[in-house]
């Protein structure tokens, strides 16, 4: 589908905020067909973008600024009239360009927007319904917003299973950074278990999609690929002391990229 192309400077800029913050997605993203993987890459630096918000901004109430800047710009663009308005943020305005020509809801960015800000809230969230939600507004929204994206038929309950296994792993490896910079850990002093609150439900959830695998179209099992990741992940984290450095947990890029590489040529995660 064509696509009002940014600047090659802008491009750029985009891609590397993809591949440093969200390295999963923009390996699957390249693995893309070819007229699908720009706005894959956007999808991609718009998470990112979110994603790191809480770690790069110490004071909350900037933080909080910049999300509303964001739901502020969505709105703004998805506005009558304002075809050709331009915010001047090139990932801002690629994500709007690439929403409008495939037609993707703007709603489920904007969940993200509000996932991502619950970040800033120093309050522990423990409860595993809570969790879940919220894992599907950010993870479960990217998900589908992928498999859209690249045309596939299957249900929202694949996407959210896909955010729980995929999110819940993402959050446990990130526990011991969390910790340190102050950010939501999803653990509190009464709930102190990692795999009870992160870890078992993300190994369940993997297992289902799994089971589920000979009902995936080509388009899902693309759009699904960062699930790869997923099963080593919570190995390392599961294996290792959860109070200490992660550094043993989490997986180097050239892990990743073998996982994500075996996975497209198999057909399967």
């Amino acid at each position: 589908m064509p696509a009002s192309q940014p600047t090659s400077i802008e491009a750029e800029e985009v891609r590397q905020a993809a591949r440093t913050y969200q390295y999963d997605r923009y390996l699957a993203a390249l693995l893309a067909p070819w007229r699908h993987r720009d706005a894959l890459i956007v999808l991609t630096g718009f998470a990112a973008e979110l994603q790191r918000i809480p770690f790069i901004v110490s004071e909350p109430m900037m933080a909080a600024v910049r999300f509303q800047w964001w739901r502020d710009e969505l709105i703004a663009a998805t506005a009558p009239k304002a075809a050709a308005r331009r915010s001047g943020h090139p990932l801002c305005d690629a994500l709007v360009a690439r929403a409008q020509d495939y037609e993707l809801p703007v709603g489920l960015l904007q969940g993200m927007i509000d996932a991502a800000e619950t970040e800033l809230d120093p309050t522990p969230i423990n409860e595993a319904a809570e969790v879940r939600q919220l894992l599907i507004k950010f993870d479960g929204a990217l998900f589908e917003l992928t498999g859209r994206v690249l045309g596939s038929a299957a249900p929202r309950e694949m996407w959210q299973l896909a955010a729980v296994a995929y999110g819940g792993a993402r959050l446990a490896g990130e526990y011991p950074r969390r910790r340190a910079v102050g950010a939501q850990t999803y653990t509190s002093r009464d709930c102190p278990d990692l795999a009870k609150a992160l870890i078992e439900p993300a190994r369940d959830a993997l297992e289902a999609v799994r089971g589920r695998r000979g009902q995936l179209d080509r388009a899902a099992r693309g759009a699904l690929l960062p699930l790869a990741t997923v099963a080593p992940l919570l190995r390392g984290v599961a294996a290792q002391n959860q109070h200490t450095d992660a550094t043993n947990a989490l997986l180097s890029n050239f892990t990743r990229a073998r996982l994500i590489l075996w996975a497209h040529w198999r057909g399967r995660v």
